[in-house]
This record gives C-alpha cells, sequence and structure tokens, in this order.
C-alpha cells in the first residue's frame, strides 16, 4: 500500500551545503543513509536512519523526494543511545524505481542529502550480482578543464548505469594553483559537490590525503564534515549479501586501533556473505590485517596514480589509476575499473579509459500519428569492448524531443503532455546500457475547414508562427475592425469641423 504519496513537482528543499550537515549550530548530523553512504533497497522494506545528536527527537516529516515524485514515508520506530540517534521508516510499495533524496524536517531543522536511497528495478533487483564501477583520484583543481572532464566522467557512468560506485579519495587536489592565483578546497569542494550530484547511481566515498589538507584556502577536514560525512565515519552498504565497508584513512597514519576492531567486527556480521574493503591507500601497512580478520574478498584502493591488482594473503587488492587525466605527476590519461560481483567472487576487466563514450539520438516525425526516435551509444575506444548499439521506439502521435540525458532505469513521470521514455541496451560483455528521452508532447489545434459545424483535428507544433484557426479567426474579425476604424475616422473628422 503506498503511504502519503505526492505526485506532485518539488523544488530542492535546501542549498547544497545546508543538505549535508546544516549550519554550524546544527545539533543534527545525518549519517546513514546520505549522499556519501546510501542504502539500496526494494518497496516495501523497512530501512534505519542514523543521524548523530545531541538528543532525542522526532522528525515532523520524512520524504523521498525526486525532482518529478514525492512520497511521504511513515516513521515505524525510533531510539536515541550513546549520541546517535535512529529511525525506522517504511518504503511505500509501488514506489518508481529511481535514486532518491532524502528529506528530514524537524521543528526547528531541516535535513535534506541527494542521491541517499536507490530504489533498483524489479529486474535488477532478481539479478544475482552487482555491476560496480570504481573510481578515485580525480583531484578536482577549480572551474577549469578538470572540472568539465570530471562532468563527462560521470556522464560516462550513468550511461554505463552500474549499480553502484566507489570512490576511494582524493576528490579534490587541496590547494593548487589555477591562473596565477590559489585555489583551495574551499572552492573545491562546493565544485565537486554539485558536479557529483549528477550521478544517477549510489556512490559510497571515503577521503584521501589531498581532501585532508588545511591552509588558508580550506579546512579540508571541515570541508569534508560539512558536504559528506564525519571524518572518521565508517561507511557501509549491505546489498544482495555484500557488505561494502570503507574507512577513512586522510591523515597518512593509517587507522586507528578502534578503527581496525570496528571494521572487522562489521565484516564478522556478515561471515555468511562477501565482504568488499574500500580505502584510499594503505600507508601504514595495516589492510593485511583488516583482511584476514574480517574475511575480505576483495578490496578497492586509489593514491597510486597506476592500475595494478595483488593477491594479499587471500584477498584480492585491486588499485585503479586516477579516473581523469593528471597531468602534474603523469601524461597518461584517466581510467575506471568496470566489475561484476556474483555470490562467490568478483570479475574485474581492465581499466577503460575515461572520457571516451557518448550518446547521440535522432528525430523523424513519420505523420501525424507517428513519432520515431532512435538513440546510439557511442564509443571513441580503439578496441570492441564498447560497441555501437542502436535501438529504435515509435510513439503514437506526435512529440517534440527536449533533451536527450543518461538519466534512469524507468519512466519517471507521464501526464498528457510530457513524459520521460527510456532506451535500454544490453552490452554482452558489460550489462545494462540505458539513457532517457524527454519529450513533450505538441500542442493539439482544432481546425475549422467548412463553414458548417463539422471540423477536424490536426496537430501542429505549438512554436509555429500561426494556427490555421489564429487566422481564420482574425479573418471573421476583420470587417469589425474596418468597420471601427470608419467610425473613429468620422467622428474625427465631424469634431473638426
Amino acid at each position: 500500500m503506498i503511504i502519503g504519496v505526492l505526485l506532485t513537482f518539488i523544488t530542492p528543499f535546501v542549498d547544497a551545503q545546508t543538505a549535508d550537515a546544516g549550519s554550524e549550530d546544527s545539533h543534527l548530523t545525518i549519517l546513514r543513509p546520505s549522499f556519501a553512504n546510501p542504502v539500496i533497497c526494494a518497496e516495501g522494506e523497512t530501512i534505519e536512519i542514523f543521524l548523530k545528536s545531541i538528543a532525542e527527537v522526532t522528525p515532523i516529516t520524512v520524504k523521498l523526494s525526486s525532482p518529478f515524485i514525492s512520497y511521504t514515508l511513515s516513521i515505524s520506530a525510533g531510539s536515541f543511545q550513546d549520541g546517535i540517534l535512529t529511525h525506522s521508516i517504511l518504503i511505500p510499495e509501488q514506489v518508481i524505481p529511481q535514486i532518491y533524496g532524502l528529506y528530514l524536517e524537524y521543528s526547528d531543522e531541516v535535513i535534506y542529502v541527494p542521491n541517499a536511497v536507490m530504489i533498483p528495478p524489479q529486474e535488477t533487483e532478481n539479478n544475482s550480482f552487482i555491476d560496480m564501477i570504481h573510481i578515485t583520484d580525480t583531484q578536482i583543481y577549480g572551474e577549469d578543464e578538470r572540472t568539465q572532464q570530471l562532468e563527462h566522467l560521470i556522464s560516462e557512468v550513468n550511461l554505463l548505469r552500474p549499480d553502484l560506485v566507489l570512490f576511494t579519495g582524493d576528490l579534490v587536489e587541496g590547494l593548487t594553483t589555477v591562473d596565477g592565483g590559489p585555489v583551495g578546497a574551499d572552492i573545491q569542494f562546493p565544485i565537486l559537490y554539485e558536479a557529483l550530484k549528477e550521478l544517477n547511481v549510489p556512490v559510497l566515498l571515503c577521503n584521501g590525503n589531498h581532501d585532508f589538507y588545511i591552509n588558508d584556502y580550506g579546512n579540508g577536514v571541515e570541508l569534508w564534515e560539512n558536504y559528506f560525512l564525519p571524518i572518521d565515519y565508517i561507511s557501509q552498504l549491505y546489498y544482495k549479501n555484500v557488505l561494502f565497508v570503507g574507512a577513512s584513512t586522510y591523515d597518512l597514519t593509517g587507522l586507528t586501533a578502534p578503527q581496525i576492531n570496528d571494521i572487522t567486527t562489521i565484516f564478522n556480521q556478515n561471515s555468511e556473505g562477501i565482504n568488499i574493503f574500500f580505502a584510499h591507500s594503505d600507508y601504514a601497512s595495516q589492510f593485511e590485517t583488516v583482511y584476514s580478520q574480517g574475511n575480505v574478498m576483495t578490496a578497492f584502493l586509489g593514491h597510486e596514480h597506476i592500475g595494478s591488482v595483488y593477491t594479499v594473503g587471500t584477498t584480492l587488492e585491486i588499485i585503479t589509476d586516477n579516473s581523469i587525466p593528471y597531468p602534474l605527476h603523469t601524461s597518461a590519461p584517466g581510467h575506471f575499473r568496470i566489475c561484476r560481483i556474483n555470490d562467490t567472487a568478483i570479475e574485474f576487466y581492465n581499466e577503460v579509459e575515461s572520457l571516451k563514450l557518448f550518446s547521440t539520438y535522432n528525430q523523424s516525425a513519420v505523420s501525424e500519428n507517428e513519432t520515431k526516435i532512435s538513440g546510439r551509444i557511442r564509443s571513441d575506444h580503439a578496441s570492441e569492448r564498447f560497441d555501437q548499439m542502436f535501438e529504435e521506439i515509435t510513439l503514437p502521435g506526435l512529440w517534440e524531443l527536449n533533451s536527450f540525458e543518461n538519466v534512469s532505469d524507468l519512466a519517471l513521470y507521464h501526464n498528457n503532455s510530457h513524459t520521460r521514455i527510456d532506451i535500454k541496451f544490453q552490452n554482452i560483455t558489460h550489462g545494462l546500457h540505458t539513457y532517457t528521452i524527454n519529450l513533450s508532447k505538441i500542442v493539439e489545434i482544432t481546425t475549422d475547414t467548412t463553414p458548417s459545424t463539422q471540423s477536424s483535428s490536426q496537430t501542429t507544433s505549438s512554436f509555429e508562427s500561426m494556427s490555421t484557426t489564429e487566422r481564420s479567426t482574425n479573418i471573421f474579425y476583420l470587417p469589425l475592425i474596418i468597420g471601427l476604424i470608419y467610425l473613429n475616422l468620422k467622428k474625427r473628422k465631424r469634431e473638426r469641423v
């Protein structure tokens, strides 16, 4: 049963910076689900919301929200212990599968985090594997070419449509010089955050040493906590019998003893499933202990700016190259890595050179009763890893194409004048490729064809200069207009006499 469904357009509840951690006076910090630590769940399930708090409070309103639809959720339980506030909420049945932001309204505070809850489509729910993309070390400088490259990388991720993204640190450069002047983390973090919000799949984040920098141009710790999570928070996500756990290694000194204990304890609670660990780098050679004590099958790391795969004990350790080109260290192009996790193992592929995938579209109006839309995913890769794929759909009536995006899994919104329709591509090697068409139905105008009351209806574009109906109406009023002009001139002549 759908609970409290609001089928309406919504606007963003708060600005980006307030969204994750609130102001400095905030007494609430959301831990999970959040932008950097999302939840993947099915409709009808109950999920828990965790917040740091100074007191026990109850939210007035809890919503899942997207630009197209909003669902008001019911709160089934709550607790407060050791500074952690917990709410249990029920995900509605028949909710549209997509990624949602989480909106919490209290009596004196509002929290909104984008991309916090993913409801996958049922066909994905039934699959036994998880498609995952590993990206790392983007090290954004500021508003420059690297930011554009990050936006392209995010477009590629949306195009490939994995179940999950792991982003293993060094998201920003920290301190650099752009156009002769210093640009620090205080500028880089907002740019990064706005770009990452365009991801339409869940992303698990951990920080790296560049994200930590403290200088006159921004405190990396404060900025990380403001936009994402407490600096030492252990991220975790459980999906399809797989547990992902991420650790903070921002300060180059490695993990603390309590962190190692907490991480292995979390992993041991999933003794019957698959354990995946992710972090930026093993600065202090501690991860082998985590792998062995936590029964870790695979670990994902960054920092090295070179791709490699090792076996550490019984754990597969995968390091991926920087995900966009980084000329300060190397002239090599950027890369990301695609992996598939099944019930018993992980399949990983060679690194894929980033900034190479594109999508294109064509539209042809066959008649007033039919419109055809065709789409193609194009790759600049020299290899055959990403084949060019083509798909065509036919729609009844005439439709005008507004945009063509790599957005979602299912149609998100539909009414009599606007719809979003997906074209799906099945790649034999790498699973589902998806992108979405935004269409507006062309305005229907009734045109009189005879002086009688009979009329026929035709469909024409709303942006044409003048419709037939408008021209007919103007001709009808023309004698009246001429008569009024004649009377006005006659009146003026009488007044002059």
